[in-house]
């Protein structure tokens, strides 16, 4: 469900070369009429650890602010880009020895009320992105359906 792979809207890194951990993004009011889905883009980058053989989920979390009630899941993996050539060698299995102090970078862009199937009604979100140990900013989106 990711809207693309890369967005305008994604955060900049901050500029510390030595930063790691996970930023978003997303509009604070989205509008939409009654029998249109509402869309909501949030945007992030992450810049994390490399963990093998396993590494943890990174989840998408939405908070409803007036009810309390928790939405989350898993980020959809980046679909491949429409000119990438796929690789037909599978990737050599990695020992954590092997990638100590590595990280890797990726930039999302996903549709919240998509990949949580939130309810189409007005509400207002807490919204972070996590996985492990990290967590990213907090940011408040209100969804508002007229009519």
């Amino acid at each position: 469900m990711p809207l693309s792979q890369t967005s305008a809207c994604a955060p900049a890194a901050p500029r510390d070369p030595g930063w790691q951990g996970i930023v978003i993004d997303a509009p604070p009011l989205v509008r939409t009429k009654p029998g249109q889905a509402a869309v909501v883009s949030v945007c992030g980058l992450a810049v994390m650890p490399i963990v093998v053989p396993t590494p943890p989920e990174m989840r998408l979390v939405a908070v409803d602010s007036t009810t309390g009630q928790r939405y989350a899941g898993p980020v959809p993996a980046p679909a491949p880009q429409d000119n990438e050539i796929p690789n037909p060698m599978q990737r050599p299995s990695r020992q954590p020895h092997e990638v100590s102090g590595m990280t890797g970078q990726v930039r999302f862009d996903l549709d919240l009320m998509a990949v949580l199937r939130l309810p189409q009604r007005n509400a207002d979100y807490r919204v972070h992105v996590e996985r492990g140990a990290l967590s990213s900013n907090v940011v408040q989106v209100r969804v508002r359906i007229a009519g």
